[in-house]
């Protein structure tokens, strides 16, 4: 007896063209900027806001500011855009 093969169709889904490629890519790019408190340059929380004028952030500002009046140290306490590199968590 000898064995018959059968072919096996396989259904090619579209492939992605370059173009598709390359806009893809960008779509994932897409960096919005983060913000966090810092004090003297140093960050304070974890916690990131997607702007400046949050409320939360606002609030966060406020309350490390009340902190640096009391201690008299002289630090700035402000909101700044997320650097990966100065404001990294540990």
């Amino acid at each position: 007896m000898s064995k018959t093969k059968q072919n096996k169709t396989i259904q090619q889904e579209e492939v992605l063209t370059l173009d598709d490629v390359n806009a893809v890519i960008e779509e994932q790019n897409v960096v919005t900027p983060t913000f966090v408190v810092t004090r003297s340059g140093l960050r304070v929380s974890d916690a990131e806001y997607p702007s400046e004028k949050d409320p939360s952030a606002i609030s966060e500002r406020d309350f490390w500011r009340r902190v640096a009046t009391k201690s008299n140290d002289g630090t700035k306490v402000e909101i700044v855009q997320f650097d990966k590199k100065k404001h990294r968590v540990y």
